[in-house]
């Protein structure tokens, strides 16, 4: 009788390997050693931070570019360009300073422990946000970064500003896309629907999402 051979052993599927999409993409630091983050390998940072004339104070002011050198983002601490704004036309007419949207995103964000501040005073906690907004009856607007917007299902206030919490200590900061109304403004809600299922908005909010606050002023 002859032996029965012995089975071939079948080797184990390897687990799936997980590519980090974010691998190689560049740290940014403040030059106050108080901020970073990380942008895409082919974008790029025009940094105009420096000393405040009003106050001698460091003031961050960064512009994030895309590769094609446009700009989308930007970061600010301590800045002191002036108003900030507060007005917005009614154009709904229904008296509640809301404008329709569709809300792409809207999550939690603890940027440190203890108690935090922004332009606005004590807060909780702040939030990264994305969303098209209805402008105008003819106009809408994307938006995407820190806020501290009442951000509902269908609207969104018709300012809104890129506020970061930050502990006690440290300077008012944004971080946002850029105000330029031209980058932004888009024919319809749908074209905003449509840039949130592209690659560059989930580099948008990775990017957002990859701010982190270091060690504060001494």
């Amino acid at each position: 009788m002859s032996a029965t051979p012995a089975p071939t052993p079948t080797a184990e599927p390897s687990p799936t390997q997980t590519v980090d999409a974010t691998a190689d993409w560049q740290r940014i630091e403040t030059e106050d050693g108080l901020f970073r983050w990380r942008i895409p390998a082919d974008w790029s940072i025009v940094d105009e931070s420096g000393e405040s004339e009003l106050d001698g104070r460091w003031m961050n002011r960064m512009e994030i570019l895309d590769a094609d050198g446009e700009v989308l983002a930007f970061f600010s601490s301590h800045y002191t360009g002036g108003d900030r704004g507060g007005v917005c036309d009614d154009w709904d007419g229904d008296g509640t300073g809301y404008v329709p949207a569709v809300v792409h995103l809207d999550e939690a964000v603890q940027t440190a422990e203890g108690p935090l501040t922004s332009f606005v005073g004590p807060v909780e906690e702040g939030r990264l946000v994305a969303f098209s907004s209805q402008q105008t009856a003819d106009t809408a607007r994307f938006f995407a970064g820190h806020s501290l917007s009442d951000v509902r299902e269908d609207s969104v206030p018709c300012l809104t500003y890129s506020d970061v919490p930050t502990p006690e200590g440290y300077p008012s900061t944004g971080f946002g896309t850029t105000g330029d109304p031209e980058r932004w403004r888009m024919a319809s809600l749908e074209e905003g629907i449509a840039y949130a299922a592209t690659e560059e908005y989930d580099q948008l909010i990775e990017m957002f999402r990859s701010l982190e606050l270091l060690e504060g002023p001494q």
